[in-house]
């Protein structure tokens, strides 16, 4: 491999690719986690292995819920919440018809070209 960079499935696969292969380093981070539409894909995400990781607006049932099964919930939202304390930032974010185009952390995933995918274009 003289000179040459080794690349990682990340960077030669789409999220899509990488969702059908179930890439467990895929992360996919859920705006309105708490939602009953994205509640219900995040527990399916997670039940695959991937890497979850989500926002809503209040605390619920369903949010505690999504974080005892493994999933990075946070409460408000943020365009921080994009910028995890592990670096890892999401391949791709999902949201319901719900969140508004100004929402902060739909804002900031299309400034830093993160796929931004509606839930009804995420299913098959």
């Amino acid at each position: 491999m003289s000179g040459q960079t080794p690349t990682t499935n990340a960077q030669t696969h789409t999220w899509q690719e990488r969702l059908q292969q179930r890439d467990p380093t895929l992360h996919i981070h859920l705006i309105g986690i708490g939602g009953a539409g994205l509640s219900a894909i995040a527990t399916v995400l997670l039940e695959l292995g991937l890497r979850v990781s989500g926002s809503d607006r209040e605390a619920s049932a369903r949010t505690a819920r999504l974080a005892d099964a493994g999933a990075t919930v946070v409460i408000g939202q943020s365009a921080a919440n994009l910028d995890p304390a592990d670096g890892l930032r999401p391949d791709v974010v999902l949201i319901s018809s719900a969140v508004a185009v100004d929402n902060p952390e739909r804002a900031a995933a299309a400034s830093r070209e993160i796929p931004v995918v509606k839930r009804d274009d995420f299913l098959p």
